[in-house]
């Protein structure tokens, strides 16, 4: 019987999987051969072991700010190089130079580091000396300037290498050819103290540089003080000095012959007041700044320390009676001509050194004074008819001196602790301050205020203070206690510094 149905042979898949496995048996066993055959002919290639590892350049010298790059070179036994192998870097001492694994060396400080490198557990080293580079030059950023005092400004200089590469990691030394006139810091800020000129210098490992530096000032006003040359049969006499030029000397309106001391400018700036002799005759007497006209107040050797009114009318004083306790006496100028006692009220007390205030944000004023009671002096105040007293200070105080606003008042504090500093305090009480934030030698006197209230000027020794040959001069400081400036020289002492405003 028939079927249309083909038949399946089921033999098909086993044959096609055997001829499958011969085809690869096949190319296998051809592959095995061929490369046997190779063998046969070319044997198998080997590094040589490393024996050592040479590291160039030997003993290298690295300056600060730059790199330099090692070679490692591996060995085998006969001295021959090995190549192929990867090298590992190692530094003894980072904090002086690190090395990275191209064999780079970067400096970080000057000394010395054994650089390590290893290959296949051979090593190879070099000692790295880290150095300083040499500076060869120094600039400053001015070659000259002009500074007005009282003004700072910094100064900058730059190091460089005999290539011109800036060196910045070196130590400057400032020095100033005259501290008193252009002070420099360590940090090369300069400081204008007074007018005058001056190099300052910055020096860089044996390198310098100089600026020359000149100070200058425009003030509408001079200095006076007195000055006594400690001759016998001389007196003192007052002088005007100009700050502003360094050459000036100091000139006397006084003829010869005559003598005067604590000079006090009228508020105008055209008169001057002081205790002295004229003619042969001791009293108070008033002036013209540029000389003559004078004009005698009251007569006789008891009659000092004046002060005037802030409107010029009038001038409180002390009187110093052979006996008895000094006061503080009031004279009009232009009206009455007997003095009157302000302080009559104290009793048996010794009153002194007065100072007659500006006229305040009231439009009054205050007369400051010393008042001295069983050996201790301390500040007072009081209205310029003689009227509510107040004490002010309760050290042992003197020669009070008011600023030009009114709002505070500089003094001698001679308690044992300070010695004659000079202090400031509120007009109106309170906390008192040091002018100076350090003690100078021996004691400060007679504080002054300038007219622009920016600085006090006072008399000193300090400089010469318990040499055997000891003189007072006379010195300014701004009212911060900063620019500490010697204003006078020569061998006459001198005290009792006041201002005086410039006749235009």
């Amino acid at each position: 019987m028939h079927s249309d149905i083909p038949m399946i042979d089921r033999t098909r898949p086993v044959r096609n999987l055997i001829q499958r496995s011969v085809r690869a048996l096949t190319m296998l066993v051809t592959a095995t051969a061929a490369a046997c055959a190779e063998n046969a002919t070319s044997p198998v290639q080997t590094r040589p072991p490393v024996a050592a590892v040479r590291v160039s350049p030997e003993a290298p010298t690295l300056l600060m700010q730059e790199t330099m790059t090692l070679t490692a070179t591996a060995l085998d036994a006969d001295g021959q190089p090995v190549t192929g192998y990867v090298v590992a870097w190692a530094s003894s001492d980072e904090r002086v130079a690190t090395v990275a694994g191209t064999g780079v060396v970067t400096p970080v400080a000057p000394g010395v580091a054994t650089v390590t490198a290893g290959v296949r557990g051979k090593f190879g080293r070099v000692v790295v000396t880290v150095a300083q580079r040499s500076v060869a030059r120094v600039q400053l950023d001015v070659r000259e300037a002009t500074l007005t005092e009282g003004v700072t400004r910094q100064l900058a200089a730059t190091a460089t290498d005999a290539m011109g590469n800036v060196i910045t990691d070196r130590f400057t030394r400032w020095t100033s050819t005259d501290p008193a006139i252009v002070s420099v810091s360590p940090l090369g800020m300069m400081t204008a103290i007074k007018p005058g000129q001056v190099e300052i210098q910055a020096q860089v490992e044996g390198q310098r540089a100089a600026a020359t530096i000149t100070v200058n000032a425009s003030r509408p006003y001079v200095l006076l003080y007195d000055a006594w040359s400690g001759r016998a049969g001389e007196g003192a006499k007052f002088y005007g000095l100009d700050i502003d030029d360094e050459d000036a000397s100091p000139v006397t309106p006084l003829d010869a012959g005559d003598w005067g001391r604590r000079p006090r400018p009228s508020p105008d700036g055209r008169q001057v007041l002081f205790s002295g002799t004229v003619g042969g005759i001791l009293g108070l007497y008033i002036m013209n700044v540029d000389g003559g006209a004078y004009r005698r107040l009251l007569s006789g050797p008891s009659f000092g320390e004046p002060s005037w009114s802030p409107d010029g009318t009038k001038i409180v004083f002390v009187y110093r009676p052979p006996t008895g306790p000094s006061d503080i006496w009031v004279l009009d100028l232009a009206g009455a001509t007997t003095p009157v006692n302000l302080t009559a009220d104290l009793g048996r007390t010794n009153e002194s050194s007065p100072a007659w205030s500006p006229s305040l944000a009231d439009g009054s004023s205050r007369i400051a004074f010393v008042h001295s009671e069983n050996g201790v002096q301390r500040i007072w105040t009081m209205k310029p008819d003689g009227s509510d007293k107040r004490q002010l200070t309760s050290g042992d105080d003197a020669e009070p001196a008011w600023s030009p606003d009114g709002q505070t008042i500089a003094y001698q504090k001679a308690g044992v602790a300070t010695f004659g500093d000079i202090y400031l305090v509120p007009a109106v009480g309170g906390a008192e301050r040091a002018l100076i934030g350090f003690p100078l030698a021996g004691p400060q006197w007679s504080p002054s205020w300038s007219p622009d209230g920016r600085m006090v000027a006072f008399a000193s020794m300090h400089e010469t203070y318990g040499s055997g040959a000891s003189t007072n001069q006379i010195y300014t400081v701004w009212t911060d206690g900063t620019r500490l400036a010697r204003r006078t020289s020569g061998a006459m002492d001198k005290q009792h510094p006041a201002w005086i405003r410039r006749i235009q």
